[in-house]
This record gives structure tokens, C-alpha cells and sequence, in this order.
């Protein structure tokens, strides 16, 4: 798989079967993943590493299946996303609770976060690991909605700098007054 160095985008969903990708991982060149409802691929996602991926802009994870998962990336395993990433999508982690910090060290080029359907998500990144971003989309987040508002969340000043935020489809940033 690691030899097809033409291949610049893959998508595989809905995988629920015992698969997973060859010990030599993904495709370096790729410029645009995405990964949903396909657990045992997420896993060897995880375990591998995204670090090798130098050429990865864009990166979707639905984590239908992934009901184990309660940080992203996964804390204690030490997995650095790809500095190259421009928009990171994250849905359907029934049980996320935070997002571990350290792995979005050296994202300078992270203009658009955009995390859907997490349930139990409380916490974004530290602020500084958000310093580039220009968009952020969160939608059916309740609790982390409630921690981003401007008036009493904890996570307000976190994405008080982004210049365009939205949270199930209310744009918060920027105000109508603004």
C-alpha cells in the first residue's frame, strides 16, 4: 500500500469487518483522508501514526464503532498529527471527552476545525495549538457548546480569537454587533 504514491485521496466507510492496513501503513502522498464507521482502520490509524503522512491537508474521522475513545489524539500513546493539516473534521465519538493537546503541536497550517456529534466532548486544545485557525464548526456538542459560551464557558477563551465561529448553526464569532 505504501509503494502507491500516486494516491492522493482515500475514503474508507462503513468498514466494520476485521480489516486493517498492511504493517507498512498508508500512502505517504496522501493529501486527503478520511477514515468513518470503520473502527479496526481507525486503530491502525492510531497505533501507526499520522506523523509519516507529510503531505496530509485534509483529515475526516468518523468514530462510528470507536466507543473506547475518549481523547483525540489518543492520549498516552505520543501521536503528533501532521503538521501539513489544514482542516481537521472529527464526528461521531459517542464517548470523546477532551481534545489531548499535545498532538496538535506544530499546527501552524490548521485553518479549520470542525467536531460534530461528540456527546461528552468538554474541552477543545489549549489556545496556542489553535493560534492559526480561522474557522470553527461545532454542531451537536451540548456540553461543549455550553463551555464555549462567551459569558461563562470555560473553553471561551480558547476560540475568542478565531475570526469565525459557529456553533450549531449560530455563528458566535463574529457577533452581529461586531
Amino acid at each position: 500500500m505504501a509503494s502507491i504514491t500516486s494516491l492522493r485521496q482515500l475514503c474508507v466507510c462503513n468498514c466494520s469487518a476485521d480489516i486493517s492496513f498492511p504493517s507498512e501503513g498508508f500512502p505517504a502522498n496522501l493529501t486527503s483522508l478520511e477514515i468513518s464507521n470503520a473502527p479496526k482502520i481507525y486503530r491502525s490509524l492510531v497505533e501507526r501514526g499520522l506523523n509519516r503522512l507529510t503531505s496530509l491537508q485534509g483529515l475526516t474521522i468518523g468514530g462510528g464503532g470507536c466507543s473506547n475513545v475518549v481523547s483525540f489524539p489518543e492520549e498516552g500513546i505520543g501521536m503528533m498529527l501532521p503538521p501539513s493539516l489544514t482542516c481537521i473534521s472529527l464526528t461521531e465519538f459517542e464517548n470523546l471527552e477532551f481534545m489531548f493537546s499535545e498532538g496538535f503541536q506544530d499546527l501552524a497550517s490548521l485553518k479549520e476545525l470542525v467536531i460534530g456529534n461528540c456527546p461528552n466532548l468538554t474541552s477543545l486544545p489549549e489556545k496556542d495549538m489553535l493560534r492559526s485557525l480561522g474557522c470553527l464548526y461545532i454542531y451537536s456538542c451540548p456540553l461543549l457548546k455550553e463551555e464555549c459560551s462567551s459569558d461563562k464557558g470555560r473553553e471561551w477563551s480558547k476560540i475568542s480569537h478565531i475570526p469565525f465561529v459557529q456553533i450549531d448553526g449560530k455563528i458566535v464569532i463574529p457577533r452581529e454587533s461586531d
